[in-house]
């Protein structure tokens, strides 16, 4: 049986939602990234811990919009916060690991990798988005046997989320 769960696909709101409902009734820990607004106008996006950090650690800025078509990764933003989420989810008493989206920036966050690997061979599961299949974080999805990789679109959204349900069921 699978012990980790990975979701690619096209629509990063479909693979959001569909996690957000598989852990609906679960303890987790972990981290999602959500845009952030100012004065209205979406201009960026940040990363929200799910796991004790100190006050000022959470909710940083990961990425900033600067312009209509482009944004900029704010650097060491994972290496530092990231990874220390990651650390504190492996201390944590909740057995699942949410991780939504998984992405790296243009900097390689090597320190985040390190603990991402440590994450995947822990006791812990983890249930996650990944945002492209040809970065360092989906080479280690791939290395490890005990990840379950699926394609998720509008057309098998019922099917894989009863699905997936079974896998978790036995992770209690």
């Amino acid at each position: 049986m699978f012990k980790h769960i990975f979701l690619t696909g096209e629509h990063d709101q479909l693979k959001s939602r569909i996690i957000d409902q598989l852990l609906e009734d679960k303890t987790f820990s972990g981290f999602t990234i959500l845009p952030y607004q100012i004065n209205g106008q979406q201009k960026g996006r940040y990363l929200h811990s799910y796991v004790a950090v100190e006050e000022y650690d959470n909710d940083l800025p990961i990425e900033v919009k600067i312009n209509s078509q482009q944004s900029v990764t704010v650097p060491n933003v994972l290496d530092y916060f990231g990874a220390k989420i990651l650390l504190n989810s492996l201390h944590s008493s909740a057995s699942i690991i949410k991780m939504d989206p998984l992405c790296i920036s243009d900097h390689k966050a090597l320190i985040f990798l390190e603990e991402f690997d440590r994450c995947l061979y822990s006791d812990k599961h983890i249930i996650g988005a990944l945002s492209t299949m040809t970065d360092e974080l989906s080479a280690l999805v791939f290395a490890n046997k005990e990840s379950c990789l699926l394609e998720i679109n509008e057309m098998n959204q019922t099917q894989i989320v009863e699905n997936l349900k079974r896998i978790m069921s036995k992770w209690d």
